[in-house]
Protein backbone atom coordinates (compact mmCIF):
# COMPACT_ATOMS: atom_id res chain seq x y z
CA UNK A 1 0.00 0.00 0.00
CA UNK A 2 2.87 2.35 0.72
CA UNK A 3 4.12 1.94 -2.86
CA UNK A 4 0.65 2.72 -4.23
CA UNK A 5 0.53 5.92 -2.15
CA UNK A 6 4.00 6.93 -3.31
CA UNK A 7 3.05 6.43 -6.96
CA UNK A 8 -0.17 8.43 -6.66
CA UNK A 9 1.49 11.23 -4.70
CA UNK A 10 4.22 11.48 -7.34
CA UNK A 11 1.55 11.95 -10.01
CA UNK A 12 2.25 8.54 -11.50
CA UNK A 13 0.03 5.95 -13.09
CA UNK A 14 -0.84 3.15 -10.69
CA UNK A 15 -1.56 0.02 -12.71
CA UNK A 16 -2.88 -3.02 -10.87
CA UNK A 17 -2.94 -6.41 -12.53
CA UNK A 18 -3.68 -9.97 -11.52
CA UNK A 19 -3.20 -13.38 -13.02
CA UNK A 20 -6.46 -15.24 -13.55
CA UNK A 21 -5.02 -18.25 -11.73
CA UNK A 22 -2.76 -18.60 -8.68
CA UNK A 23 -0.66 -21.61 -9.66
CA UNK A 24 0.31 -23.21 -12.94
CA UNK A 25 3.23 -25.08 -14.39
CA UNK A 26 4.85 -25.43 -10.98
CA UNK A 27 4.80 -21.67 -10.38
CA UNK A 28 2.82 -19.84 -7.69
CA UNK A 29 2.07 -16.21 -8.52
CA UNK A 30 1.73 -13.69 -5.70
CA UNK A 31 -0.75 -11.71 -7.78
CA UNK A 32 -2.87 -14.74 -8.65
CA UNK A 33 -6.55 -13.87 -8.39
CA UNK A 34 -7.56 -15.78 -5.28
CA UNK A 35 -9.68 -14.69 -2.31
CA UNK A 36 -6.66 -13.36 -0.41
CA UNK A 37 -5.48 -11.16 -3.30
CA UNK A 38 -9.04 -9.98 -4.00
CA UNK A 39 -9.39 -8.95 -0.34
CA UNK A 40 -6.05 -7.10 -0.53
CA UNK A 41 -7.14 -5.24 -3.68
CA UNK A 42 -10.43 -4.28 -2.05
CA UNK A 43 -8.56 -2.88 0.98
CA UNK A 44 -6.20 -1.01 -1.35
CA UNK A 45 -9.02 0.52 -3.39
CA UNK A 46 -10.93 1.55 -0.28
CA UNK A 47 -7.79 3.16 1.19
CA UNK A 48 -7.00 5.00 -2.05
CA UNK A 49 -10.58 6.26 -2.27
CA UNK A 50 -10.56 7.31 1.40
CA UNK A 51 -7.28 9.17 1.04
CA UNK A 52 -7.62 10.73 -2.42
CA UNK A 53 -11.36 10.66 -3.14
CA UNK A 54 -12.44 12.08 -6.47
CA UNK A 55 -8.94 13.26 -7.36
CA UNK A 56 -8.18 9.75 -8.62
CA UNK A 57 -8.92 8.84 -12.21
CA UNK A 58 -10.35 5.30 -12.21
CA UNK A 59 -10.04 4.28 -15.83
CA UNK A 60 -9.05 1.61 -18.33
CA UNK A 61 -5.89 1.30 -20.40
CA UNK A 62 -8.00 1.99 -23.49
CA UNK A 63 -9.03 5.36 -22.08
CA UNK A 64 -5.42 6.20 -21.15
CA UNK A 65 -4.33 5.30 -24.71
CA UNK A 66 -7.09 7.40 -26.26
CA UNK A 67 -6.19 10.42 -24.12
CA UNK A 68 -2.47 10.10 -24.98
CA UNK A 69 -3.27 9.86 -28.69
CA UNK A 70 -5.57 12.87 -28.50
CA UNK A 71 -2.88 14.93 -26.74
CA UNK A 72 -0.31 13.95 -29.39
CA UNK A 73 -2.58 14.97 -32.27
Amino acid sequence: MARAHAIVEAGGLLFIKAHIFKTGGGITMLDGLDNIYCAYLERLWRELHRRYGDTLWWTSLEEVTNRCRAMAA
